[in-house]
């Protein structure tokens, strides 16, 4: 690989870690009662607009281009039938409810569930983590250069999502 491909990785999983980061840090921010109405709608959104770019790495969704950054241009990443069905209806909500202005960003005439509680959130932000340790164990397969930087992102994500109680 030559050093212009290596600073185009690494920029490219630069952002998989800020974005992975983001969907373990939020929902307790969200939930802590510390913030004004607006504040907390904007942080939902860009939970959900993180998870769907996460999304959109492994292949999950439906609106990524070949500029895009993808798992499978670093190593084989495995996403098994129930988490990408999961995932994929957490791209759906994103995509209506936050990245476009949909028809359908009416909640209440929604086909999906749509839980902003702190358990649905933290949940689903481990659940792209399980992907995301799926995706490091496979760089590391590959002998990856990138797989040290996949790994501070997971085990700083792991702490995050690991800390305080869920009540």
């Amino acid at each position: 690989m030559d050093e212009i491909e290596t600073f185009a990785g690494t920029v490219g999983i630069s952002a998989y870690s800020h974005a992975l980061m983001m969907v373990t840090k939020l929902p307790r921010t969200i939930h802590g009662n510390t913030l004004e109405g607006f504040v907390q709608s904007a942080c939902i959104e860009s939970w959900y607009t993180n998870m769907r770019l996460l999304c959109e790495f492994y292949d999950i969704g439906g609106s990524s281009t070949n500029r895009d950054y993808k798992a499978k241009a670093f190593a084989k990443a495995h996403v098994s039938l129930e988490s990408k069905k999961e995932l994929n209806d957490v791209w759906v909500i994103a995509s209506k409810l936050v990245s476009h202005l949909s028809k359908d960003r009416n909640p209440r005439t929604f086909e999906l569930d749509v839980d902003f509680s702190l358990q649905n959130m933290l949940r689903l932000s481990g659940l792209i983590l399980e992907v995301s340790e799926g995706f490091e164990n496979a760089l590391k397969d590959n002998d990856s250069e990138y797989s040290a930087l996949i790994h501070v992102a997971n085990t700083s994500a792991r702490s995050e999502l690991n800390y305080g109680s869920i009540s």
